[in-house]
């Protein structure tokens, strides 16, 4: 309810670009996992956030200094039955921030990345091993912020 703050899951995304692995259209949820309502990650429970099947690509329009910094904490929602394995990347204006590989059930990461003067943001998760099964990726809280 701060105007400091910006829940990327109340945000609509200008472009969300999907490739599926096997024939079904990967996920992009918000605010819930296949497993319910919220994300859970390192046993804590997130209200709010984005969880996708590899491959999704979601960008988000950004109004340059409107806001610092992105938080958020990734990792694969603990409800999957999956064996689970997945990239993570972050890109700003096409240019990559942040990238993780080999993402799997029990990975957590905090991130705080500074937005600068950027006009798009991207949250990507990509195939790893096994495809995309059990691949419930989770950015955890996923906010903007202001300082």
């Amino acid at each position: 309810r701060s105007s400091r703050v910006q829940w990327l899951s109340s945000l609509e995304p200008t472009h969300v670009e999907r490739t599926a692995a096997l024939d079904l259209e990967p996920f992009f949820l918000r605010d819930i996992a296949p497993g319910g309502p919220g994300l859970v990650l390192g046993g804590k429970r997130f209200a709010r956030g984005l969880c996708m099947a590899p491959r999704v690509r979601a960008t988000y329009a950004l109004t340059p200094g409107a806001f610092a910094v992105l938080e958020t904490t990734i990792g694969i929602d603990e409800r999957s039955g999956g064996p689970a394995d997945a990239v993570f990347r972050i890109r700003l204006d096409d240019v990559l921030v942040f990238e993780r590989e080999h993402v799997r059930t029990g990975t957590l990461e905090e991130l705080r990345i500074p937005l600068r003067d950027a006009r798009r943001l991207t949250l990507e998760v990509d195939f790893g091993e096994h495809f995309d099964l059990g691949d419930h990726c989770a950015f955890g809280g996923a906010r903007l912020l202001k300082t």
